[in-house]
């Protein structure tokens, strides 16, 4: 998609580019083993199909899959192929499978721990937890729902792919088996709504701030878009997970941890709207999804990003980088859907102020200015970058983040989707 030529991300592409991202330019000129197909680079709004992936990139993919020499053999596709082996051969998981509960004892109630939050070594019980931001507290890994959900929505993706991509019949059919699993199975199906997810011991049992825990099941939700071609994703199956959405959409919109979420001036509220935007479009709640999308401009984009494109409020966080990367990719994928139905968020200064600003840290020798105690590694940063459409970056920029992608075999590379 380009903008019109009167917007001001139009004529910033005359601009000379800055300084960091000068940097990178002369990496383009090396060559790498690996080609993306030629129409992979291109990014448009969501049409018939996929909201979070990248449908352009992945028809690209798959016409290249069966070509010889070279596309067919690029990293992201082998590692796409041993991943699938793996997960068609792993169990399906449930919440069931965990061994804490939350405080309504029903195992089917998704339960997890906040994971920044630590036994406080002054109390002999340990009670009331406290905050130590950005280092995660390893009982949160164990026997929670966290762990699980992302295994699962990582092999759910990696089989649907491979049957999307490759033509794997029996990888198509375990993906809509591990989906049933974990959504809707009369047996192990979870209860749609998230009351007790990021647990503090000692504080609450559950709160808004764990919405962002389910973030992925966008990921599920192009699944489900590509596996309706599938003879295993039955009409039984859609019907019965497009109850269970429509009853956890309706949980996010009527409870006191989705008013709490909706509230937050960061990440947390860039995610709900995720949410909630995500599965309305795929319920058919057009409606819900333009006033939520319309709204985000102000409430999301203006508020969490400044006038010189920085997020100051992620940027204070101790693992800073990531959270101005993560929530600039909500932002970018929001405008995505927002551009599909009317809301023009890419027209707006600051989601280009923004990428600008994010984009001089592809850059490793560019420091990054507040704390980061984890290193946030630095080519994840182009996902975030090839979000935005065709126009809102200079072109050597946007080719500049295309060689990221094309010297790793990240799912991201593969998919387009934004980091989540």
């Amino acid at each position: 998609m380009t903008l019109p030529a009167s917007t001001p991300t139009h004529r910033e592409r005359t601009r000379p580019l800055p300084r960091p991202i000068s940097l990178l330019l002369p990496v383009l000129a090396l060559g790498f083993a690996w080609a993306l197909p030629a129409t992979a680079g291109t990014t448009s709004p969501p049409k018939s199909g996929f909201s979070t992936w990248n449908e352009a990139r992945l028809l690209a993919w798959r016409e290249s899959a069966h070509g010889a020499p070279g596309p067919g053999t690029h990293p992201a596709l082998l590692r796409l192929k041993a991943e699938a082996r793996e997960a068609g051969a792993a169990p399906a998981l449930s919440v069931l499978d965990k061994s804490k509960r939350g405080a309504s004892g029903d195992p089917r109630d998704f339960y997890s721990l906040a994971p920044y939050w630590w036994p406080d070594p002054a109390s002999p019980t340990g009670l009331p937890y406290i905050w130590r931001d950005g280092t995660v507290n390893p009982e949160a890994l164990v026997g929670t729902d966290s762990p699980a959900f992302r295994t699962m929505v990582d092999r759910v993706e990696s089989l649907t792919l491979a049957w999307w991509i490759f033509g794997d019949e029996a990888a198509g059919a375990r993906a809509a088996e591990l989906i049933q699993t974990w959504f809707f199975d009369e047996k192990t199906g979870m209860n749609p709504h998230l009351e007790y997810a990021q647990e503090i011991p000692g504080v609450r049992t559950g709160s808004g701030i764990g919405i962002i825990g389910l973030r992925r099941v966008a990921i599920v939700l192009d699944s489900v878009r590509a596996l309706r071609g599938h003879p295993a994703w039955t009409a039984e199956r859609d019907a019965a997970f497009s109850d269970w959405l429509a009853r956890y959409l309706q949980w996010l919109l009527d409870s006191g941890h989705g008013a709490l979420a909706d509230r937050q001036h960061n990440n947390h509220g860039t995610f709900y709207d995720f949410q909630v935007a995500q599965l309305a479009l795929f319920l058919g709640r057009d409606e819900l999804a333009r006033e939520r999308l319309g709204r985000g401009v102000e409430s999301r984009l203006l508020t969490h990003v400044d006038a010189s494109g920085a997020q100051p409020k992620e940027a204070a966080r101790t693992r800073g980088l990531y959270y101005t990367a993560i929530n600039l990719s909500g932002l970018a994928a929001l405008a995505n859907l927002g551009e599909a139905i009317g809301a023009p968020w890419w027209r707006e200064e600051r989601m280009r102020l923004a990428m600008l600003h994010l984009a001089r840290f592809l850059d490793p020798k560019e420091e990054w200015p507040h704390k980061d105690i984890d290193s946030f590694p630095r080519h994840r940063i182009a996902a975030v970058l090839l979000l935005a459409p065709e126009g809102v970056l200079p072109p050597a920029l946007r080719e500049a983040a295309e060689a990221a992608a094309r010297e790793t075999d990240e799912r991201w590379a593969l998919t387009g989707a934004p980091l989540l």
